[in-house]
């Protein structure tokens, strides 16, 4: 068992590298930590991917996507069908 990606261990990783908050995702295979000065919308997730909207101070807004990719060509089909339909959906980086 590696003890880093345990979850108990989320909030000693995110005070030692200095965010604000974090959270597990995906069977606690993708944490993602954030700054609470920033405001980030929860889009979507899905069984590989977690899709986060960033909204800075500055009025910019930016789109992020977290996976954990199968390892089969055949178990990350339906990871590039939502990649694909999330790049329809936007224009914004």
């Amino acid at each position: 068992l590696d003890l880093l990606s345990h979850k108990s261990q989320l909030n000693n990783v995110r005070m030692f590298l200095g965010f604000d908050v974090g959270r597990s995702f995906l069977d606690d295979k993708v944490w993602i930590f954030w700054f609470s000065d920033f405001c980030y919308f929860f889009q979507d997730y899905a069984g590989q991917l977690v899709h986060v909207k960033l909204h800075m101070s500055t009025g910019t807004s930016i789109f992020i996507s977290a996976i954990y990719a199968k390892c089969t060509r055949v178990g990350r089909m339906s990871l590039w069908q939502v990649l694909e339909m999330l790049a329809d959906s936007t224009s914004s980086p």
